[in-house]
């Protein structure tokens, strides 16, 4: 069988965190003359992303488990198993590819049923429920970080994060400062918090503009989310320098020009900045079984972050916290360049060559 005749369904989870390294992969696939059919969760930036590249994509039936129907999951499960075990047989997959999340499971679940193989890719230090239970079923367990975690020792490959190739391409520092006019004399602060965690960082900057103001060494560029407006009142009220988006697609332009950058701790947030080696106050996002933490804590044990836990107490006292990741500004950048947690084509060339030894 010919690649061209070789077909991978791709079934990702409704966050970034898990749609992103899946497109990364389906992207390499499709370089390698492979055809690749996406099953999401319906989520407007996912839809975007895929139609932004033409790709063939289905719609996967979520089942949410609440008090009120917690009787009916079984049924729904089942319903949703049925049907995703009809969207394999159809397209006739060689193979699928999962990136995490329950709404992943019944599509695994009517795969190994159909006896296809299954590959994951795990991107937080602490594995995910969905990869526990398929790692021992699955034919590779790809990991972000080098830590495995009592899984399958036969199956797991540690691999790193496979990150978009746009979010790769370096611009012209220059070029980008002089379309945001920006001061070229001034470091670039990078804020973001992911589109479901902005909230507590837009509290931590705007609550001590007037410190960013005093100290006038910085621009600071925010991603804000739904709060754009506010914050944007309060950055034109205090004069700051800088920008508010709501939405930025193209972080490889934030990332050429970013001296320093306050995030999450996402998996994918952090194999970028060890891509582009960019020294960072992390402040994991404490909800969402707190796995952010464990992430931030790697880069931490290698010194090549600043953590700090989420409380409220460091909104009033941050500038303390600032200044003293300013002085170890130089030990982390010079920490980053050791480290490397991103993937380099290790997951694709794993892929294909276990489908050429199918012919």
């Amino acid at each position: 069988m010919h690649n061209k005749e070789k077909k991978i369904a791709i079934v990702s989870g409704p966050t970034g965190g898990h749609f992103f390294p899946a497109l990364s992969i389906g992207d390499s696939l499709i370089e390698k003359g492979i055809k690749v059919k996406f099953f999401v969760p319906e989520r407007g930036f996912i839809i975007n992303w895929l139609n932004k590249r033409n790709y063939n994509f289905s719609i996967i039936p979520e089942v949410k488990i609440s008090k009120k129907n917690v009787f009916i999951v079984p049924f729904k499960f089942l319903y949703n198993v049925l049907k995703c075990f009809i969207f394999i047989q159809k397209e006739n997959f060689v193979a699928i590819v999962g990136t995490g999340s329950y709404t992943t499971f019944p599509f695994l679940v009517a795969g190994k049923i159909l006896r296809k193989d299954i590959y994951l890719h795990e991107q937080n230090y602490i594995p995910g429920k969905v990869t526990k239970f398929f790692s021992i079923l699955s034919r590779r367990t790809f990991l972000t970080f080098p830590y495995r975690n009592k899984l399958p020792e036969k199956k797991v490959v540690v691999t790193g994060f496979p990150l978009l190739k746009e979010f790769k391409i370096h611009i012209s520092k220059e070029e980008i400062i002089e379309n945001f006019f920006l001061d070229k004399n001034k470091k670039v602060i990078v804020v973001f918090g992911g589109s479901q965690s902005a909230s507590f960082l837009n509290k931590l900057i705007t609550s001590n503009i007037d410190y960013f103001v005093k100290k006038n060494d910085f621009h600071i560029i925010i991603i804000a989310g739904k709060e754009k407006v506010k914050v944007e009142e309060i950055f034109f009220k205090k004069k700051v320098s800088g920008i508010v988006f709501d939405f930025y697609y193209n972080m490889n332009e934030l990332y050429s020009i970013a001296d320093i950058v306050i995030s999450r701790a996402g998996a994918g947030t952090i194999s970028e900045l060890t891509y582009w080696k960019i020294p960072s106050i992390l402040i994991p996002y404490p909800f969402a079984g707190g796995h952010q933490f464990f992430n931030a804590m790697f880069l931490q044990e290698k010194d090549a972050c600043f953590l700090i836990p989420q409380r409220e107490e460091i909104v009033y006292n941050f500038p303390l916290y600032f200044e003293k990741f300013l002085g170890n500004y130089e030990k982390i950048k010079k920490a980053l360049e050791k480290v490397k947690i991103y993937d380099d084509g290790k997951i694709v060339n794993i892929i294909t060559g276990a489908l050429n030894e199918k012919k």
